[in-house]
């Protein structure tokens, strides 16, 4: 049994066994029980954002002929050096790192897609250059 397997077949476990632990041998609901959504939501509750620390990002921009690199931190924006545009990049649109990929921001909805990370963002985001 593969690793994926046993992670399935455990969480199809947990959703039928959960529901019934919370009934009594009656068949009523206890009254100290939570209702099983409560229970999945506060387990899944998200971090509150006033205390996870703002994240560093990295943007490549493209402004006329130029693109340049920088970095933002909370509402601090820190300009770097002048780049090589990304041929497929236009004119007043942005590759953002987010975590291991790169996603192109665009006025046109149909651009804004992940794309294949510049290798100039890259190298920014490991530390071997600075914006």
């Amino acid at each position: 049994m593969s690793l994926r397997r046993g992670t399935l077949y455990t969480g199809r476990l947990r959703m039928f066994v959960v529901p019934f632990a919370l009934v009594g041998c009656e068949g009523k609901l206890r009254d100290d029980a939570k209702p099983v959504s409560s229970l999945v939501a506060s387990s899944f509750a998200p971090i509150a954002s006033s205390q996870s620390m703002p994240r560093k990002e990295h943007v490549l921009e493209r402004a006329g002929d130029s693109c340049v690199l920088f970095s933002v931190l909370g509402s601090e924006r820190a300009l770097g050096d002048p780049v090589d545009c990304p041929g497929d990049l236009e004119d007043g649109e942005r590759i953002r790192l987010a975590g291991r990929a790169c996603l192109r921001e665009s006025g046109n909805a149909h651009r804004s897609l992940p794309v294949r990370c510049p290798s100039q963002l890259v190298d920014v985001s490991e530390g071997r250059a600075r914006p």
